[in-house]
């Protein structure tokens, strides 16, 4: 935990949004772009990387929207709008409001994340690109940790600087008998920075290590990064990122998970006529990035609930 007051504590905030900022545009070539709160359903661009969850949804002037919770398809939409090239893409802050949380006296509950699209050639498609991309985040947050310890001394951290790379298949095998928490919180204990890939197709044994939506991502060429939080004793995921489903995949996935008659509703024209780029995407979670480097979920909302449960206690 920073152990300062609230306005040193919102410096270190900036320097850690500025330099992932940064960082991450070097790494992958990026633009910023501003991401919209809510796009109009008929889209099917918004929602989740799940096929569990959901935005929020209201109706506006006889016209239905939906808080936007994921890049996953949004992002698509805009690397095809605006023509970008192979190895060129966005990078935006995307700030998404929890339906499932009703608000007091306290704020509604917000997540932020750093997320980014970018176009692939067709023949880039494959494993040893997604761990590229994996290492080129993790890099973008070890050098901003280090950014961040210049500054506040005491907030040095040393992170182990290899990924170990395991499929959700092998995990399976490691350990048969265990849920998929279990084995992740075994597995990150043990390596300290691991990335589980393969997730969304059935194991063995145990269904799925994780739901997600057949629209989204590939689920062969997918996966997420996870880091064990010394001073938490727990484990944090840092990153969800994979290429994105083609046709010919979108079809099998949907297949897999009993979806295959509703998901070309579920989703836009453009990815069933082909017409959408090669791209690769990940999301990082805000808080996940504080509470490693800080030691605090969400910054803004620390100070907001500071200040609103002292009124409502009086």
């Amino acid at each position: 935990m920073l152990d300062l007051a609230y306005k040193p504590l919102l410096r270190a905030k900036s320097i850690i949004d500025d330099n992932m900022k940064r960082y991450m545009c070097e790494q992958y070539n990026l633009i910023e772009v501003p991401a919209p709160i809510f796009v109009q359903r008929k889209w099917a661009c918004g929602g989740t990387l799940y096929d569990f969850l959901d935005g929020l949804t209201f109706n506006l002037n006889n016209k239905d929207f939906i808080t936007l919770h994921s890049t996953v398809r949004w992002g698509r939409l805009i690397l095809k709008e605006y023509g970008f090239n192979a190895g060129e893409g966005i990078y935006c802050r995307l700030n998404c409001i929890d339906k499932d949380v009703t608000p007091d006296y306290v704020p509604p509950e917000r997540e932020e994340k750093l997320a980014f699209e970018i176009v692939y050639n067709e023949s880039d498609k494959k494993y040893v690109e997604l761990k590229k991309a994996t290492k080129r985040f993790y890099k973008c947050f070890v050098q901003t940790a280090y950014q961040l310890s210049k500054t506040f001394p005491s907030l040095k951290r040393e992170f182990k600087r290899e990924i170990y790379f395991i499929s959700a298949k092998q995990l399976e095998i490691d350990y048969p008998l265990f849920s998929a928490a279990y084995r992740e919180n075994e597995i990150v204990r043990k390596h300290k920075v691991v990335f589980i890939h393969g997730i969304g197709e059935k194991l063995r044994v145990r269904g799925v290590h994780e739901k997600r939506a057949p629209d989204g991502e590939d689920w062969d060429l997918n996966g997420k990064l996870l880091v064990f939080d010394e001073r938490l004793n727990r484990v944090v995921t840092l990153l969800r990122i994979g290429f994105r489903v083609d046709r010919i995949k979108l079809s099998k996935q949907a297949v897999n998970c009993g979806q295959s008659g509703s998901v070309y509703q579920k989703f836009c024209k453009h990815l069933v006529k082909n017409e959408l780029p090669v791209s690769l995407g990940g999301e990082a979670e805000v808080r996940s990035i504080y509470r490693l480097l800080l030691g605090v979920d969400n910054i803004p909302e620390r100070l907001y609930l500071n200040k609103y449960e002292k009124d409502y206690t009086e």
